[in-house]
């Protein structure tokens, strides 16, 4: 089965899925590398959901990146790896590069984000956007 195959019969198999805010999820940031610029994250990664619009199909995420390196950027937050968030490594959540993605784009379920990873995320989300 082709890639566009397989990424059509993975949608009509998520339409009966529930995305939930503090969910982990592999996320096809883009296609074929055709719509990166510069330094936007993109290929399949795990993304945190910050929030969910069930009308409008559309998610806001956080991308999450296994190259503990990139900590090095402002606005970056360490998850170590666990049963209860599913990542194979510890990996870092990218608070910089939030954003907006169709349902269409979810591929897998790794876990849930502990509540010490998520309230530390929030506020650093907070800070970025200068939110009070």
């Amino acid at each position: 089965m082709g890639s566009t195959k397989r990424l059509i019969f993975q949608v009509k198999q998520m339409n009966r899925v529930h995305f939930q805010e503090k969910d982990i999820w592999q996320i096809q940031l883009n296609i074929d590398n055709q719509d990166i610029i510069g330094h936007e994250q993109d290929k399949d990664r795990p993304c945190l959901i910050l929030k969910v619009f069930s009308r409008v199909k559309l998610a806001i995420v956080i991308p999450i990146s296994h190259i503990l390196r990139t900590q090095r950027f402002s606005y970056t937050k360490l998850i170590n790896q666990s049963a209860s968030n599913g990542l194979k490594t510890d990996s870092v959540a990218l608070i910089f590069q939030v954003r907006s993605v169709s349902f269409d784009r979810f591929l897998r379920k790794y876990g849930v984000i502990e509540n010490f990873y998520w309230d530390s995320i929030k506020d650093l989300l907070s800070d970025c956007f200068d939110f009070d």
